[in-house]
């Protein structure tokens, strides 16, 4: 009986563990940039919550206002904006927009308090009703990215002096 071949056992040479290695580096810069590319669009995401979510609660606080008028309502436009003066009760509530800036001023604490940041346009007329007087708001925040298709426009409807 002849004696078994010794058994060679094969390792991994250095050229194959640098191919091994250069592999694993492609995959893990694919999984990164991939990783990095959706935390991006997370933070865009986010941004376009929190300016929708800003933008309503103005819009409802402007509809509230607009609700509680106890006197007839004046816009004016001026040089840098527009300004609706809304008369509730004793006091007067201004609204008013400029530079990018929707803001609201109560005679109760004399100071304008900026609300909405970032606005491309905002308009507040009166609005031909049927038997009411209404009044509507056209608002256009800037695009998040700038590149957006879409432009953020919000449209807020109020009947004056309708109470609650």
């Amino acid at each position: 009986m002849t004696p078994p071949k010794p058994r060679r056992i094969r390792g991994a040479t250095l050229i194959e563990m640098m191919i091994y290695i250069g592999l694993l580096a492609v995959v893990l810069g694919i999984g990164v940039n991939g990783l990095i590319r959706v935390w991006g669009a997370h933070g865009t995401l986010r941004r376009q919550a929190d300016a929708i979510v800003l933008a309503a609660d103005t819009g409802e606080r402007w509809r509230a206002d607009i609700r509680s008028a106890t006197g007839a309502i004046r816009s004016e436009t001026a040089p840098g904006g527009q300004l609706v003066t809304i008369p509730v009760g004793n006091r007067v509530v201004t609204w008013g927009f400029s530079n990018g800036l929707v803001w609201r001023q109560s005679a109760a604490d004399n100071k304008a308090t900026p609300l909405l940041s970032g606005v491309r346009s905002s308009r507040m007329e009166p609005e031909p009703r049927e038997g009411v007087r209404a009044w509507i708001w056209d608002l256009e925040l800037e695009r998040i990215p700038q590149k957006a298709r879409t432009a953020p426009i919000y449209t807020f409807l109020a009947v004056e002096g309708g109470g609650s």
